[in-house]
């Protein structure tokens, strides 16, 4: 994306997500942690009131990444309602959440409303194509929290670089380096060809995705046969598939999304075409995807970005990540979701910084909290006090696979590590296996 689109402002939107179509959450939820954010019914006004703008991906193409959001903020309701003390002060907690519907121009038109017409005091992102969002926090002076994209395309997206950062918006995620190197760790684990076929989606991710791949695979002894960039609406890969099959390649890569590989598998399986690792960034994230791929599901290799087994606990409810997805499950009667980890630590994040800036109301006394945090949260460690980078803070990344679930007859696959070589915290649960062993 340009930098002209990324600051591409459109009409004011005027739709969002209300309490009411949160989903129900269970009683195995957990209790709201006291101790941290002291659950205190206070009188609402203007000056007691914090604001809390959400943008969340939740519906379109893309809105696997945002669909555990709602729940979240359904489960922390009691504290948000209750009210948190900071200082000497007590607050009630409005949550304004909105839709960004995957389109990325939408991000606009939600930013200015949160930021100049309800003027919340802090904005909580979980959509990584929210550069024009971004761009009216850092333009209007409102701290604002992202997850959900790695941070060099989500600072290339506006003119920056990781080293230059922005003043006003931040963002906890890990590097495109990272997955790579977890790819490279996968690929490396089996035994094949070492041809590699690429394709990915035509956006700031799968354009830095592309940059890092063409310019390491061929320094680390893999062949790359390139199948191109592709529009999000593309429903035909055929021409993909023939180049990769002609080029041999029994590893397939690169970034899509759930859509675009079940259209990719059909036409994979009309031309006989089998590779023996399939790591694609994104389609392989979510349990409902890989479970709705069928058979081809089985043997799916992925990034983990956070897993129910990490050992990691809340900071505001005190449930470790198992309760956190055993809840999820409980309630929604769905297989957990990566996302769900990150979803609640925004909220982790997001809380903290309010209380840590002393006044919720002095932006820059936010914005000063943020760059001070260092914190452990359900997906690990954020900590941007420490980061040589000044609007990023680093999480942990693992590689895992997709197999038959050993614990569950509910839900047919599980995802388990395969490789923690560059987070050795994470417990290597199984080896790898090439498409050709499993059953």
């Amino acid at each position: 994306m340009t930098k002209k689109n990324a600051a591409e402002a459109v009409g004011r939107s005027k739709t969002g997500i209300g309490r009411r179509e949160f989903l129900k959450t269970a009683a195995a939820g957990g209790a709201l942690a006291a101790a941290n954010f002291p659950l205190v019914n206070v009188a609402r006004a203007d000056s007691n009131v914090i604001k809390i703008g959400v943008i969340d991906l939740i519906t379109g193409p893309r809105g696997a990444f945002g669909e555990a959001g709602p729940w979240v903020e359904k489960q922390l309701e009691g504290l948000l309602k209750a009210g948190i003390k900071i200082g000497n002060k007590t607050y009630a907690v409005e949550p304004i959440i909105r839709d960004s519907q995957s389109d990325v121009n939408r991000t606009a038109s939600i930013g200015n409303e949160l930021v100049l017409k309800e003027k919340v005091d802090l904005v909580l992102i979980n959509d990584g194509l929210a550069a024009p969002a971004n761009e009216v926090c850092d333009q209007n002076g409102m701290p604002a929290i992202n997850f959900g994209i790695q941070p060099e395309p989500w600072h290339a997206a506006r003119g920056s670089t990781m080293e230059q950062g922005f003043p006003w918006t931040f963002l906890f995620m890990w590097q495109t380096t990272d997955l790579f190197a977890n790819f490279l760790g996968l690929w490396n684990s089996a035994k094949t060809n070492r041809k590699v076929g690429t394709f990915y989606a035509d956006m700031e991710a799968g354009q830095s995705f592309r940059e890092v791949f063409a310019d390491t695979l061929p320094k680390k002894g893999f062949t790359e046969v390139y199948g191109g960039m592709f529009r999000m609406e593309t429903d035909d890969f055929s021409n993909q598939v023939t180049k990769w099959q002609k080029g041999d390649a029994q590893i397939l890569t690169g970034l899509a999304f759930p859509p675009h590989m079940s259209t990719l598998f059909g036409q994979m399986g009309q031309a006989g075409y089998k590779p023996e690792m399939i790591t694609v960034a994104a389609a392989g994230l979510f349990a409902s995807a890989v479970t709705s791929y069928g058979a081809s599901g089985n043997g799916l290799t992925t990034e983990i970005w956070w897993s129910p087994r990490w050992g990691t606990t809340s900071s505001l409810t005190h449930q470790t990540a198992q309760q956190l997805a055993d809840a999820w499950e409980a309630s929604t009667g769905k297989q957990w979701t990566q996302p769900l980890g990150y979803s609640h630590a925004l909220w982790e994040v997001g809380l903290r910084v309010l209380k840590d800036s002393g006044d919720p109301k002095d932006k820059e006394a936010v914005r000063h909290a943020i760059k001070g945090l260092t914190m452990e949260t359900v997906v690990g460690k954020v900590d941007f006090k420490n980061s040589k980078y000044p609007s990023t803070a680093l999480t942990e990344l693992a590689g895992g696979q997709w197999l038959k679930n050993k614990t569950s007859k509910k839900f047919p696959y599980d995802l388990y590590c395969t490789y923690n070589g560059i987070a050795p915290r994470i417990k290597v649960e199984e080896e790898i296996k090439l498409m050709s062993q499993l059953v």
